[in-house]
């Protein structure tokens, strides 16, 4: 039966503890570091290129809230970009781009039962947005529920092939689950 992880530490730990004996603790430490630091540039490049491709896509505007909100996430401001957010979807409830937004940084801030509800809304609006599915399953994954975490990730990659949050989570998730070829199949892709 798989564990339920508490935190990304955790992960990390299982993570630490599954490389080490394969190529040694001290080059597990470093592989980790490394996946880390590549993990967090590539979620930031994928949520700046998905709000410009987003945007250009659907020929909208960004909205004055969702701007704040984005400034907001910017300087790690994540309740007053929650605000911010929180205004978008009460001006306009069709705005799946706010409740993706406003569920990852709910999700940031430890409200992950609301995170979870905004990412939902915003997968109700708008039922072809990838990177909500995407986002909800890296949530899912943390929170231990690796088979909605997959179902999810799996969603946001036949949506959007290019998805390499998606793909790159259901690697990390595979390799915890023991399905280690499947895991080196998405990571070489």
């Amino acid at each position: 039966m798989l564990e339920k992880f508490k935190s990304v530490k955790q992960i990390k730990d299982k993570s630490l503890e599954e490389l080490s004996p394969v190529v040694g603790p001290s080059k597990a430490k470093r592989i980790l570091s490394h996946f880390a630091s590549a993990l967090s540039l590539l979620l930031i490049l994928s949520a700046l290129l998905f709000c410009s491709a987003s945007l250009s896509a659907q020929n909208d505007s960004l909205d004055v809230n969702s701007a704040e909100g984005i400034h907001q996430d910017s300087l790690k401001n994540y309740k007053d970009a929650i605000k911010c957010y929180s205004r978008a979807t009460k001006a306009n409830s069709e705005n799946a781009f706010a409740w993706l937004h406003k569920g990852s940084d709910r999700y940031l801030v430890g409200q992950t039962k609301g995170a979870l509800e905004d990412l939902a809304m915003a997968i109700r609006v708008k039922p072809d947005y990838s990177a909500a599915f995407s986002k909800r399953g890296v949530i899912e994954a943390a929170n231990g529920d690796f088979k909605s975490a997959l179902t999810d990730l799996d969603k946001a990659l036949s949506l959007n092939s290019e998805n390499f949050e998606a793909l790159v989570q259901r690697g990390i998730i595979k390799n915890i689950m023991k399905k280690h070829q499947e895991a080196i199949a998405d990571f070489n892709v």
